[in-house]
């Protein structure tokens, strides 16, 4: 079966005429993109990873063109899809529906119009509330039907970076995951390539910034790299891997990008991207499209069988199987408020934790900075003793500051995947139930695709450390007495050090508590949302047929024929398409 096959199969379900509601009509727009892509012959291969690891410089890299935006803060709050263009086209589309479509003079002008759009400076927050910005421009690495997509950094101090990062994630039918030398890969990237496997059906892992490093470490990077992937992700020792420095490659420009000592190593991944990735880009292209295809047409049959079998019973039966439903997932229900019960009994933890934390900070503070006054050098001014003070003072919070996030992320991610697999147990009980009840095949799990993107913590401004500048002496102490001097000077090093450190301890206590809190909250509300959904679209097909009988007590055999032919024809068609996501074969 070839690409046309595949693409008339999405056209058929998307004309089955099911009955329709809100859960049908977003599974028909799903299918709608996706039969767009590939009778476009689209591949959207999406440049992912961590915050900072130099995802848009490589994008900019592999343009040939310093188009898109790059910064010490979060460059990219936005996706940004980037495809090829006889000129240069940038389309913002907002959340409300409306499109906005810029026609740039130059490339300065396209990333002038991007920073003030997708990034964390241009647009804080998404206040301009953009769902996402298409970009056209001549670029030999897109001449092939590929579609790059930069994509918002996970793991920043951004709850919405994350948020956006997760939502592109149904959308890539392949992966350009980044990483760097410093550290060559983290837990929470691990955590972040489970999720991108279970959509990408190709992938491959960059290793950028190798210019920060020497030969020799960047060396042992690379086997640190390969062995990491083989024992903890399940890659192949196979598996693309590509060492580069993207900053080099926009440096040397389009006519030095081969491989050798002291150059990018760009020549290697655009080789590939060009010459192996778009030739192969059937073999990922289409079994990726049929896997996304086949579970939304499973969920269209699995409620077209459960209306079916509501309008073949008797009134009676059906009212009695509705209640046992409903008694059914009353356990299920139950079991949703432990969870929302375990949520709560976690942020109390971890907000006790954290408040020990910052306690055990605050006395470790004292213990590290308290010493530096006892003993003054004798030729030191006292500005340079309150300016050496405030210095380490920085010092000692920055690091604190980064361990304490730290520990919060990845106590959030753990606890998050641990809730997010109990919501998708959930989740089948209640098709299950749904399906055994009515007696039909049950749907396999949506989650994959459909699940809404909260699987990683969402994060909130970290706040940063308190900016401390110099702690003064007032200068009139100089007129004292020596040893009365560097007592005043002493207490008063001591009250500015109190100061700072309580300021800068409630400061980190603070903004890591709102992060907790607000992830925790976030987390509670999206899975209550995800099961009140996935309640609607199994019990609201059988309410639907009973509302329908109640109205007329006997189904017309028309409609029972209507109905068992819809099925029918979704099942066949949901049958024939996973096949073909199976057999990964050519386009015709």
């Amino acid at each position: 079966m070839g690409a046309m096959d595949l693409e008339q199969l999405i056209c058929r379900a998307m004309l089955v005429p099911v009955q329709s509601g809100p859960a049908h009509a977003a599974h028909i727009t799903a299918l709608g993109n996706l039969a767009g892509r590939l009778s476009a012959s689209r591949l959207q291969l999406a440049v992912l990873g961590q915050f900072k690891r130099g995802k848009s410089s490589l994008l900019n890299a592999l343009l040939g063109r310093a188009v898109m935006p790059i910064g010490v803060l979060p460059a990219t709050s936005v996706p940004v899809f980037i495809s090829d263009g006889a000129g240069l086209l940038l389309r913002v589309i907002h959340r409300s529906g409306t499109v906005e479509e810029l026609h740039p003079r130059d490339d300065g002008a396209l990333h002038d119009a991007l920073a003030a759009r997708v990034t964390e400076e241009g647009n804080p927050a998404n206040r301009l509330q953009i769902a996402r910005v298409e970009v056209e421009l001549p670029a030999a690495v897109l001449q092939q039907g590929v579609v790059l997509i930069d994509t918002p950094g996970v793991g920043s101090t951004f709850l919405h970076n994350t948020t956006a990062a997760e939502a592109v994630l149904p959308e890539c039918d392949a992966a350009l995951f980044v990483v760097s030398p410093d550290p060559p890969i983290t837990a929470t990237e691990l955590a972040y390539l489970k999720q991108i496997r279970k959509v990408a059906a190709s992938l491959i892992v960059v290793l950028n910034k190798i210019d920060l490093v020497g030969p020799e470490e960047r060396d042992r990077s690379l086997l640190f790299l390969r062995r990491v992937l083989a024992e903890q992700a399940g890659l192949a020792e196979e598996m693309p891997l590509f060492p580069l420095s993207a900053r080099a490659a926009l440096s040397e420009g389009t006519a030095k990008r081969s491989v050798g000592a002291g150059e990018s190593g760009l020549a290697h991944l655009e080789r590939y991207l060009v010459d192996v990735l778009a030739k192969e880009k059937a073999r990922i292209l289409y079994p990726a499209i049929a896997v996304k295809a086949a579970s939304h047409i499973g969920a269209m049959r699995l409620e077209t069988e459960i209306v079916l079998r509501s309008l073949r019973m008797p009134i009676e039966d059906l009212e009695r199987r509705m209640a046992i439903f409903d008694h059914s997932i009353a356990g299920i229900d139950e079991e949703q408020r432990d969870t929302d019960d375990r949520i709560t009994g976690d942020r109390v933890r971890m907000l006790a934790d954290l408040d020990a934390r910052a306690g055990e900070i605050e006395r470790r503070a004292w213990a590290r900075l308290l010493p530096e006054l006892a003993g003054p050098r004798e030729d030191e001014p006292p500005e340079a003793l309150g300016a050496r003070l405030a210095s380490d003072a920085a010092s000692f919070f920055e690091h604190a500051h980064d361990a304490v996030w730290k520990e919060a992320q990845n106590r959030l991610a753990e606890l998050m995947r641990t809730h997010w697999q109990r919501a998708d147990r959930l989740a089948d009980a209640v098709r299950r139930a749904a399906a055994e009840l009515m007696e039909v095949r049950a749907a396999p799990s949506l989650t994959s695709d459909v699940l809404p993107p909260t699987h990683k913590p969402y994060w909130v401004s970290s706040g940063g450390t308190e900016s401390l500048g110099q702690i003064s002496v007032n200068l009139a102490v100089r007129l004292l007495p020596e040893a009365l001097r560097r007592r005043r000077q002493r207490r008063k090093l001591e009250a500015e050090l109190a100061t700072i450190i309580k300021r800068n301890v409630e400061n980190m206590r603070w903004a890591t508590r709102q992060a907790i809190e607000e992830a925790l909250r976030r987390l509670a509300a999206d899975i209550s949302a995800y099961l009140a959904a996935v309640r609607t679209a199994t019990r609201g097909a059988m309410q639907a047929a009973l509302e329908r009988r109640r109205q007329q007590t006997e189904a017309s055999e028309q409609e029972i024929n209507e109905q068992d032919s819809v099925a029918r024809s979704l099942a066949e068609i949901e049958a024939a398409v996973r096949q073909t996501a199976k057999t990964a074969a050519p386009f015709a």
